[in-house]
C-alpha cells in the first residue's frame, strides 16, 4: 500500500513539472482608464431616491474606448433593503462610428412605502452615488 502512495506522488510531481508555466503581461503602452470621479476631490454622481442620472466620460482625444462600466460608491455595499439599482443604459458612447468612451444611466429605486413620493435623500430614503470608468487605449499612429 506505500509503494501505491509513492507512485501517486511522484506522479504528480511529474505531471506538475511539465504543466506550461503563467506568464506575467504588464499592460501595453497606451492603455489607460479615466473616470467621472476625475481628480481630487473624485466627486462622484449622486441619485436622489426615485430618480435617475445619466453619467458619461470619454478618453482623451483621438483615442479609443475599450470597454467600461460604474462602481456604487455609498452607500456602501450591499445596498440597504428596499434601495434597487438598476441601469437601463451601459454602453459605449460613441462619435459616428467610434467608440470613444462609456455612458451609464442609474436609477435609484426605492420600494419602501415611505419613499414612494420621496426626491430627496434622508436616512429612510437614501441617495446612492456612483462613477463611470472607461478604459481606453492610444491607436498605433
Amino acid at each position: 500500500m506505500r509503494k501505491c502512495n509513492w507512485i501517486v506522488v511522484i506522479l504528480a510531481i511529474v505531471i506538475w513539472a511539465f504543466m506550461p508555466r503563467g506568464v506575467a503581461r504588464a499592460v501595453p503602452a497606451g492603455v489607460y482608464v479615466n473616470c467621472s470621479t476625475g481628480v481630487e476631490p473624485f466627486t462622484p454622481t449622486t441619485v436622489n431616491p426615485n430618480s435617475s442620472v445619466e453619467q458619461q466620460v470619454t478618453c482623451n482625444e483621438g483615442d479609443v474606448a475599450l470597454g467600461g462600466g460604474y462602481e456604487v460608491l455609498n452607500p456602501p455595499l450591499p445596498l440597504p433593503k428596499g434601495v434597487l439599482v438598476t441601469t437601463p443604459e451601459n454602453s459605449f458612447l460613441f462619435s459616428d462610428v467610434t467608440a470613444v468612451g462609456w455612458q451609464v444611466v442609474l436609477q435609484n429605486t426605492n420600494l419602501s412605502p415611505l419613499c414612494v413620493f420621496a426626491r430627496s435623500a434622508s436616512p429612510l430614503c437614501p441617495a446612492v452615488q456612483y462613477r463611470v470608468c472607461v478604459s481606453c487605449v492610444t491607436p498605433a499612429s
